[in-house]
């Protein structure tokens, strides 16, 4: 188990079970578990869009239409290029607002943040870290008023020297509180 995975696991256990402890009103809080794909397009190794990765997401519900949410991820870039197997990991944390409509089918957002960024691995010149822009775009499934299947599509703008664009999707659970 990375350590991505470890501190998400215990940040998730912790939210869930402080939950019944806060005593506000229900549906005010939103943790998800998504698993998806993504890469950059302007990357000097083109690692493609079907890499792998795993995002997990608490927010807060502000008004009626808007949230602050925390999302944590991490993608595995991997490419073949001329100078070897190109094996890096895209970690990130970022802090939105996000604002929400609902619709008759689904309920939808779009969110606007800034993230911490972190870039490791092989053949790199140098890990990379700095801070950068996320803007996405999700839409909530319920199938019970606390639970939905969740779809979000971000970028992240993060000023490497690897590259500076990077494009994900995500479909998880969505546990509503």
């Amino acid at each position: 188990m990375t350590r991505l995975t470890t501190v998400l696991a215990v940040v998730l256990l912790a939210i869930l079970l402080a939950a019944p402890a806060s005593g506000q009103a229900t549906q005010n809080f939103t943790v998800s578990v998504m698993g998806g794909i993504g890469g950059s397009g302007d990357a000097d190794v083109d690692s493609g869009y079907d890499n792998f990765g795993l995002q997990g997401l608490f927010s807060l519900k502000l008004t009626n239409n808007t949230r602050f949410g925390l999302r944590v991820g991490q993608t595995s870039l991997e490419a073949d290029d001329e100078s070897g197997l190109f094996d890096a990991d895209l970690t990130w944390l970022t802090a939105v607002g996000e604002y929400e409509y609902p619709d008759v089918f689904f309920d939808g957002g779009l969110y606007l943040g800034l993230g911490a960024y972190d870039l490791q691995g092989d053949n790199l010149i140098g890990d990379e870290s700095g801070i950068g822009l996320t803007l996405g775009s999700t839409g909530d499934f319920r199938f019970t008023p606390s639970l939905s299947v969740r779809v979000e599509l971000s970028g992240h703008f993060v000023d490497f020297d690897y590259g500076q664009f990077f494009f994900m999707g995500h479909v998880g659970l969505a546990y509503h509180f």
